[in-house]
């Protein structure tokens, strides 16, 4: 199935572009740009190595970060889909381990008298049966709503990051408890 510009692709074929692209390193989209889009890309890049010659030793091309920021048909390419929905599930948000500040408060016994045997017992197997392949879920505010089970066992794992996704506003609560 060949996906043309502006065009939104499917679910199954994002996850096959995916795939190709793990099991590749790369992917080619044929047929998705304009010709004349394709066309101008290519006079921007011949542009910015004309002005910029490869060094001597070494790399022989520098890409600059901004180097593609040259014409409207690049600068288009960062929102138009179905380049941006392959990037977005391509990339997976992590957040560092270590950064959660709720690594160093009670979060599930809060407060109460120091908690039983049972108790610990109970959150050691939900540590070792969770599902690590589900990101944490954060607040607006940068706190840990959802996913401790998950945060310890990557801490327990030894791992660096963590997948997470956040909230960009706070929804409103289902309830309101209060804590004595």
């Amino acid at each position: 199935m060949t996906v043309r510009a502006h065009e939104v692709a499917s679910a199954e074929q994002i996850e096959d572009w995916v795939e190709q692209f793990h099991r590749r390193g790369y992917l080619f989209l044929e047929g998705v740009l304009p010709a004349e889009t394709v066309a101008t890309l290519r006079e921007d890049l011949n542009d910015v190595l004309r002005d910029e010659p490869p060094r001597t030793g070494g790399s022989q091309i520098q890409l600059h970060p901004r180097m593609f920021e040259t014409s409207a048909a690049n600068l288009s390419l960062s929102d138009m889909e179905p380049i941006v929905s392959f990037a977005e599930a391509l990339v997976e948000p992590t957040c560092d381990v270590e950064g959660f500040d709720e690594l160093d408060v009670d979060c599930w016994f809060r407060g109460d008298p120091a908690p039983t045997i049972r108790q610990v017992a109970g959150h050691c197997r939900r540590i070792n049966e969770v599902d690590t392949t589900l990101p944490v879920i954060i607040n607006a505010n940068g706190r840990l709503m959802d996913g401790g089970h998950r945060l310890a066992r990557a801490l327990l794992d030894g791992r660096k990051t963590i997948l997470a996704v956040q909230f960009e506003e706070m929804p409103e609560p289902d309830q309101i408890e209060e804590l004595a």
